[in-house]
């Protein structure tokens, strides 16, 4: 005979099956689970419960006509109100510098799970608010099988991906659960920000949504958009990006390459919606984007075709709130300079012969052959050549750069060069182009 388990305790299941339970949504065991183990999973559902009351603590208010809010994630005006970054620090989450981003994902699963139950009926929702569990996977302390409670669900969701290990319960952060979803915070690269998986008793046909979060109440209002790479052929500078080519004629590598190159007028909103709704692994399911204002408060946009959700994207691009700026930069992920590098800087049109004082490009070269850009930073350079000088102020390390080559130099290193000394370009680092959108609110 089979136990269920409402989330207290355990007790005997007398229907023929699962799907024939009136309990059916709640975990099922054989009845050879032994004592420890109902204890186990006990202690682990009442910690889930206790995390998920003390995040929704001072947090969440609901109003007269019971519709329930959270309180956004850049909420820090008493001390008795955490932000996310705070309780996801007293959880033994260390993000550092991407603190912002990580605690707007971490808001917006728990925002989704609000507005879930904002769905169920008034004299359902303290049911439906007791539900809630969240499960941090990260320090590995869930009960195993809780956590195959879990994975079968997400096996469930049919979700089409080559990656035959995405979205396996030990890759994630956390986990909240309710009677309806799950919702899931991967902890990859390489995966949606959030995925949302609608429950089926039969664990058969769920549906699945997934969310690319961006933040943009940081200091500088703006967020990380999407990031393609520049290519290069036998001529120049090549890329396949939706307004067409990028050539030389408008991005000069050389001339541009110690500094961001924008593209006026460029739709970035537009494009990043778009790309993501051509996505597959990254973004199962139903794919979405919501932004967080600098207000904190969320615009949740869905990338589906449909003439309602078509509508409502094309109502928030067109209020102005969000701008997407297209960037062109030299990437800071070098590799050394081969054979293929060396016959770019020699033969591409981008003619990096503009560099030296006598119009041939040279595998060696001195100082005295190279045509220094005018400006007294590499932001403020302008011109088609080298830029020469300490990396930061007070750093006492030394670059030289020409369009996307660059060289480190020491002090001593960098003193030989001003001197006359030769610097070789198989020494240098190649850093790829590549162009990204820069997503900012700018609203008053």
């Amino acid at each position: 005979m089979k136990k269920h388990f409402n989330g207290k305790g355990f007790s005997k299941c007398t229907a023929q099956s699962q799907a024939t339970c009136k309990y059916g949504n709640n975990l099922h065991f054989s009845d050879t689970i032994t004592p420890e183990e109902e204890n186990k999973i006990i202690d682990d559902m009442a910690k889930a419960q206790m995390l998920a009351d003390s995040y929704y603590e001072n947090r969440l208010t609901k109003s007269s006509s019971g519709y329930y809010t959270l309180k956004n994630y850049n909420y820090d005006s008493d001390k008795d109100r955490m932000t996310e970054y705070g309780f996801l620090k007293k959880l033994g989450f260390e993000y550092e510098g991407t603190q912002v981003s990580k605690s707007g994902e971490f808001y917006s699963m728990m925002n989704l799970a609000v507005e879930e139950l904002n769905f169920a009926p008034t004299d359902e929702q303290e049911e439906f608010k007791n539900s809630q569990r969240l499960y941090v996977i990260k320090n590995g302390n869930i009960s195993p099988v809780i956590q195959e409670h879990l994975q079968s669900y997400i096996e469930a969701s049919k979700i089409m991906v080559s990656d035959e290990e995405y979205l396996k319960v030990k890759d994630c952060n956390a986990i909240l659960e309710d009677s309806n979803c799950i919702y899931i915070w991967p902890d990859d690269n390489f995966s949606a920000d959030i995925v949302r998986i609608i429950k089926n008793p039969e664990k058969e046909k769920s549906f699945v949504s997934s969310f690319e979060v961006k933040t943009l109440c940081n200091g500088t209002k703006s967020a990380q958009g999407s990031t393609k790479t520049i290519y290069y052929d036998d001529n120049g500078v090549v890329s396949d990006v939706n307004s067409g080519e990028i050539l030389t004629d408008d991005y000069d590598v050389l001339e541009q390459g110690y500094h961001n190159y924008r593209i006026k007028g460029y739709d970035g909103v537009r494009d990043l919606i778009s790309d993501y709704e051509e996505r597959t692994i990254r973004m199962p399911g139903n794919k979405n984007v919501i932004f967080i204002d600098k207000d904190g408060k969320t615009d949740a946009i869905s990338c589906s075709k449909t003439e309602r959700a078509t509508k409502k994207r094309e109502e928030l691009i067109n209020s102005g709130k969000y701008i997407g700026d297209m960037r062109i930069h030299v990437n800071k992920s070098p590799r050394n300079v081969g054979e293929k590098e060396v016959d770019y800087f020699l033969n591409s049109k981008v003619n990096y012969g503009r560099a030296f004082k006598d119009g041939i490009a040279k595998t060696e070269f001195t100082l005295s052959d190279l045509v220094t850009v005018k400006g007294g930073s590499k932001t403020s350079s302008k011109g088609a050549g080298v830029w020469h000088g300490e990396v930061a102020k007070g750093k006492r390390e030394y670059e030289v750069i020409m369009g996307n080559f660059r060289k480190r130099l020491t002090i001593d290193e960098y003193a030989d060069f001003v001197k006359g000394g030769k610097l070789k370009l198989t020494d240098f680092r190649f850093c790829p182009v590549t162009c990204s959108v820069e997503l900012k609110d700018v609203t008053e």
